[in-house]
């Protein structure tokens, strides 16, 4: 790949997942995640946005990567396929995780944040199981680990495209590990499930053929958090 179309690619990536916050840090002078849920709410739509809207815009502006936007980015059902991988990457995180945190202990959590009206949760909901599964699959599997792949081969894409992913989060874990004084068994365990997950939909992705496949997988997991986090908080 030479260092114009590599350059292109991280400059999309570092603006799609960074430049949101860095904006409401700029604004307020503190991290959207201390700040009301207004501000955090408001990030994270920009930076779900951007990573829907931004790798097609730069395939097709900047990569003259000109064609159906569905069969370039894989969201193209490919029959029996793409439940059955997706099935099979669910089940294999799921054991993964399970073995993680009975064996290390449990992960840092998210930032909490209180909402103060059923409209910011209402936005929270629809924010996590409505748009982040399909623009992280977007951004990452659909357009990353393609372009990596196409440069470096099968197994260097997937790493390089679940490297970037796990990056993605690191502002939000950093945050979160220190504001709960995690011990070092969290981060560990932390950044196990992340690369697991992300190694997962990467290859669950590549031999799906499909997108589809890895966002049933993303999805599946968003659900089960949200569903986690309900029981936690009713308990």
């Amino acid at each position: 790949m030479d260092k114009k179309r590599l350059g292109i690619l991280l400059a999309v990536w570092l603006a799609a997942n960074f430049l949101p916050h860095a904006l409401v840090f700029l604004f307020t002078g503190g991290l959207s995640y201390r700040l009301s849920p207004v501000w955090m709410l408001t990030a994270e739509w920009v930076v779900v946005l951007l990573n829907l809207s931004l790798p097609p815009a730069a395939d097709y502006f900047l990569l003259k990567e000109r064609g159906s936007v569905a069969e370039n980015f894989g969201w193209k059902w490919k029959g029996w396929r793409t439940p059955a991988y997706g099935a099979a990457g669910l089940v294999i995180f799921i054991g993964v995780a399970f073995l993680t945190q009975h064996s290390i202990g449990d992960p840092i959590s998210s930032p909490a944040q209180r909402f103060s009206t059923i409209a910011e949760l209402l936005l929270l909901l629809l924010l996590l199981l409505g748009l982040t599964a399909p623009a992280e699959e977007t951004m990452f599997r659909g357009w990353l680990q393609r372009h990596f792949i196409r440069a470096y081969g099968v197994w260097p894409g997937i790493a390089l495209a679940a490297v970037l992913f796990g990056l993605r989060y690191l502002p939000m874990d950093l945050y979160g590990g220190v504001s709960q004084h995690a011990p070092l068994s969290a981060w560990a365990s932390r950044m196990l499930e992340l690369y697991a997950l992300a190694f997962i939909l990467g290859i669950v992705r590549h031999y799906a053929r499909s997108t589809w496949a890895s966002w049933l997988v993303r999805e599946a997991v968003l659900l089960l958090v949200v569903i986690l986090a309900v029981v936690a908080g009713l308990g």
